[in-house]
């Protein structure tokens, strides 16, 4: 099992609050081939302290990286991923937590299936002020044989401090995509790594413990909402994923972005309602198209 070594990239953007705790339970991992890189974005909170203290407690390497301005979290796991010697990348935000099981069952799932490059556990949602649980993921087998149509309607999905991909298979898709900075740069690297024939592969644990706060992504919806929107425009070609589905999803996305632009800004939401309008019409001519070759 030591032969793979693991390159955990960690984006840290005001992270000091909660990256202690998050390294302490990289330090509690079971397989132990591992090495880390933080990428400090733009904020001096303390941050480095913090990884240095923690390097001088493990005997892995520790590395410690800075970028002066705040470029997003895609850009910081970019910087980490170009600077891993490991032949898995394992992605890790600095609020979240593994069980100590986490890399050796990703490890175990990449030797029982050794073509694949896409290796990933279920995540389990937790209230950071109270860390109660929220939700436990549940990736079925239905979800399983769907895919990649269960990945591009979300209903199979992956959390990025969930997943581990090769580093041959991140340089081939060129890394996250750092135009999109509102949480959906992850699942649209996901669409890419499994347009490009990758083989994904879902250990059958939730090992990784998402954390949920006032201040976290989940709170800006209109940010989010647009941002998915794009994606679903970004793929509007995939050809493996059903025409009608493609169509659908794209202007219902842009559509939930009009209603909730509408509160503030009225151009915004005409503009959206507009780019929605176009997938309808498209899918209208689609389904038009499809009835004349049925009668």
């Amino acid at each position: 099992m030591d032969e793979d070594l693991i390159t955990i990239c960690i984006p840290a953007y005001n992270a000091a609050k909660f990256i202690g705790e998050t390294l302490q339970s990289v330090k509690k991992q079971i397989y132990k081939n591992w090495n880390i890189i933080v990428v400090e974005d733009g904020t001096m909170d303390g941050t480095r302290e913090i990884v240095e203290e923690f390097s001088t407690q493990v005997v892995q390497k520790v590395t410690y990286l800075r970028q002066d301005k705040n470029q997003g979290a895609p850009a910081a796991r970019n910087i980490a991923a170009k600077a891993s010697t490991g032949k898995w990348l394992a992605f890790l935000d600095s609020d979240d937590l593994w069980h100590q099981n986490h890399l050796s069952s990703l490890i175990a799932a990449s030797q029982s299936h050794p073509d694949s490059e896409f290796i990933h556990s279920g995540a389990i949602s937790f209230d950071s002020e109270t860390g109660k649980k929220l939700t436990e993921q549940n990736i079925s087998q239905e979800l399983i044989n769907q895919f990649p149509i269960s990945l591009f309607k979300s209903s199979y999905g992956i959390q990025p401090s969930a997943a581990m991909i090769s580093s041959r298979l991140y340089k081939s898709i060129n890394g996250f995509n750092t135009a999109l900075k509102d949480g959906q740069e992850d699942i649209e690297m996901w669409f890419r790594c499994a347009r490009a024939n990758c083989k994904f592969t879902f250990t059958g644990q939730n090992t990784c413990d998402y954390r949920k706060h006032s201040e976290g992504l989940s709170n800006h919806v209109l940010k989010i909402t647009t941002g998915i929107a794009q994606v679903y425009s970004m793929h509007i070609d995939w050809e493996e994923i059903p025409k009608k589905i493609r169509l659908q999803l794209a202007a219902d996305s842009w559509l939930s972005a009009a209603r909730l632009a509408r509160k503030n800004n009225k151009n915004l939401a005409k503009e959206y309602f507009f780019k929605s309008l176009s997938y309808k019409k498209t899918l209208q001519h689609f389904q038009f198209w499809i009835l004349l070759q049925i009668t």
